[in-house]
């Protein structure tokens, strides 16, 4: 059975295991009656289905509006790595959504995020203690076999760090973004690790009780872009010349606000990015304006401009709902999106769902691939 049916089996067992037995009432010939009319039993049916047909879409959040193709997902990554809650990380086949491995952890550490190689073997691992254990974390490297196995976790050089949350692997791979946030008793402490993973060494910026989110590289290895917050400030679009500064010194410059006030999105928000390959431009999670008494809105990929933050009015791609977490591959044509906890796809602007074999529905936590 496909999985609609086995849930809605599901759904009639739980429904009938609460009736007892002794509830039930003998079956008794009914009294005679006049005869249905002829269209009455077909609408009958009609109305049955209806029924069946809207308890399906509860049941699953709606249809998709476009089926997997087959083509387009072979053109795209192999395999990705989930971050699971709990701290778990495993291996999944990118088109069948099937677990190949797990990725063993190191000294008890629990896995809290996951950044992708260029070469779509290596992908490194964001670990780390508990907030009471004093926010100790590290980051390791996997590399994937062709079979969907892994190699042991190898330690990068450059931690401990105060607090994992996100990691971002720069175009050539020669460097290593690692966006930090720790929480104590005595406030939250945000800071921001660049390593070189050839030279092995490292440049850290302290940004205090501000934040450093969702981390994004430019194609030219240097400027890094990223939500960000100084102290008691909303966080913008902001780029950071990573070759330059350091300590409390941030060579920054904000592009925009997340909110939009004006255009197709008016009174919308931003609520993720990453720079294009191309460095000029940017893809951003666009969440419209809500609308309704069940709040509907548009959700969509969309083109800005790096330099200006404006939208491009270049063909936006639609998305099921709001996403706050996306990576692209290295071609940028296949787009790995985590929506409550679900895994989608987009490959060519085509959504789809990667098949719930082995995810839960609001599982995951992180996703690279």
């Amino acid at each position: 059975m496909t999985e609609i049916e086995n849930r809605l089996v599901d759904a009639y067992e739980a429904a009938t295991s609460t009736v007892r037995p002794e509830a039930l009432r003998a079956l008794t010939a009914p009294p005679a009656r006049r005869r249905r009319r002829t269209w009455a039993a077909p609408l009958a049916v009609a109305a049955a289905l209806i029924l069946i047909s809207v308890g399906v879409v509860a049941l699953t959040g709606g249809t998709d509006s476009s089926r997997p193709d087959p083509a387009l997902i072979a053109q795209g990554p192999k395999y990705l790595v989930a971050v699971r809650e709990g701290g778990r990380a495993e291996i999944v086949d990118a088109a069948t959504g099937r677990k190949t491995a797990d990725i063993p952890t190191v000294d008890g550490k629990k896995y809290v995020a996951v950044a992708a190689g260029r070469d779509e073997e290596s992908f490194f691992l964001g670990a780390d203690t508990t907030e009471e254990e004093g926010c100790a974390g590290q980051v390791y490297r996997v590399s994937v076999r062709a079979n969907g196995t892994t190699t042991s976790p190898v330690l990068v050089p450059g931690g401990p760090y105060r607090g994992v949350r996100e990691l971002a692997v720069s175009p050539h791979g020669t460097r290593l973004a690692v966006a930090q946030e720790c929480n104590t008793y005595t406030g939250s402490v945000a800071t921001l690790t660049v390593i070189d993973l050839n030279a092995g060494t490292k440049k850290t910026w302290n940004r205090g009780s501000g934040g450093v989110e969702n981390p994004t590289w430019a194609p030219d290895d240097r400027t890094l872009g990223y939500l960000g917050s100084p102290p008691r400030i909303r966080p913008k679009i902001t780029l950071l010349d990573t070759g330059s500064g350091g300590g409390d010194v941030w060579k920054e410059r904000q592009v925009r606000s997340p909110d939009i006030d004006h255009g197709k999105f008016k009174d919308g928000q931003i609520n993720a990015f990453v720079i294009d390959p191309d460095g000029r431009t940017m893809t951003a999670a666009v969440q419209g304006v809500k609308h309704g008494p069940d709040d509907h809105a548009e959700y969509v990929l969309a083109k800005l401009s790096v330099e200006t933050g404006e939208f491009t009015g270049s063909r936006t791609q639609a998305l099921p709902t709001d996403v706050f977490r996306f990576t692209t591959d290295v071609s940028g044509r296949h787009v790995l999106v985590l929506i409550d906890g679900r895994p989608g796809r987009l490959d060519d602007g085509r959504f789809s769902w990667i098949p719930k074999t082995s995810f839960d529905w609001s599982d995951d936590r992180d996703l690279a691939w």
